[in-house]
């Protein structure tokens, strides 16, 4: 009796079985097969006779549609790579890359200049601190040029271009760009298939970040047949050099200048403390206001009840932000003022 039992559920689960893997290669098949779903997508994307193969998923349509809910954004981050696409094409060109992967930073990042990943690859093309560091960009603390995109494209391509030299497939090399060649080439093992497609590779090889896959695709169809209004940036900018570093709020607010105008100008800076050595770009109509200024930026703000002796006068000094803590003595301190000298500099000299 326990026998004829087994042997019926044996038969019943051989035979669920076998449905499920029929139903999932139905699913399989009509996921791929352009005739059974909504195909406008994947006949446009054809058309564009790419030196890349885009064979069809229904993951295509579906990414497509989400971002097209934002159209505000679409054309924000195309317009910024529209403005940078004549230096990434000059650039994969004289590489001898292939030009489909001009789209890479768009579908890397969509273009935000302060785009981090979990791997702390950082900026429009994501950088590895290794590799910025290898090509000879500066990344400190104060001081990050993996956000300039006109300085990390070259290092970015110059990072494709070994790439390439071990991989020619287009999309292998977009894979192990911003997956690693460990990984592309451990999934390529994984799957154990000559050749496999781009989606046996997503669903299958388990990379860490796959969505580079569905992501290329969109940026590839947005950016070809969405009509964008690109204008190019009517703020002409100049460089400085501070003399003395001071704090970022202080000059935003000696300039009437808003940090998010400032960082636009300025995305390698991530410290609020600005550097003397580095150059900081301000749009051309407040460099007069920079200039009138810049002594203002040595005056120690903020201290209250303290004061200083020039020549017999008492003058108050701007009282300190809240985290800065002076040790000086509460006793009177006399200065000659010579030929030449700046409050502002009297005010920072030790006593």
């Amino acid at each position: 009796m326990k026998q004829c039992y087994s042997s019926v559920v044996c038969k019943y689960l051989s035979k669920t079985i076998g449905l499920l893997v029929i139903v999932l290669n139905l699913h399989l098949v009509s996921a791929q097969n352009p005739n059974n779903q909504d195909s406008s997508y994947y006949k446009q994307l054809q058309n564009l006779n790419l030196n890349i193969e885009i064979p069809y998923n229904e993951l295509i349509h579906n990414t497509i549609n989400n971002r097209l809910q934002n159209k505000y954004a679409i054309e924000n981050n195309i317009s910024k790579w529209i403005e940078y696409i004549d230096l990434i094409d000059s650039s994969l060109s004289e590489a001898l890359l292939p030009m489909e992967l001009r789209y890479l930073p768009l579908a890397i990042s969509e273009m935000y200049e302060n785009n981090k990943n979990y791997h702390h690859h950082q900026g429009p093309w994501a950088l590895s601190y290794p590799t910025a560091i290898f090509y000879g960009l500066i990344v400190n603390d104060t001081i990050d040029e993996r956000y300039n995109m006109k300085k990390a494209t070259p290092i970015a391509i110059a990072n494709l271009k070994e790439i390439a030299k071990k991989h020619k497939n287009v999309w292998y090399i977009i894979l192990a760009y911003t997956n690693g060649l460990q990984s592309i080439n451990k999934s390529l093992t994984r799957i154990k298939k000559e050749n496999p497609t781009i989606w046996e590779i997503y669903h299958q090889g388990q990379l860490p970040i796959k969505e580079i896959i569905p992501n290329y695709i969109n940026c590839v169809y947005l950016s070809n047949y969405q009509d964008i209004k690109y204008q190019k940036p009517s703020i002409i900018c100049d460089s400085i050099f501070l003399e003395h570093s001071c704090q970022l709020s202080r000059l935003l607010a000696l300039i009437e200048l808003k940090q998010d105008d400032f960082m636009a100008y300025n995305p390698c800076l991530i410290s609020s403390q600005l550097p003397t050595t580095y150059p900081i770009y301000l749009p051309i109509n407040k460099i007069e206001k920079f200039n009138q200024i810049k002594d203002s930026l040595l005056i120690i703000p903020e201290i209250q009840d303290s004061t200083i002796n020039v020549e017999g006068q008492t003058e108050k000094k701007e009282s300190l932000s809240n985290n800065t803590n002076l040790s000086h003595s509460q006793e009177n301190v006399y200065y000659i003022v010579k030929s030449g000298d700046v409050l502002g500099r009297i005010q920072v000299l030790p006593n």
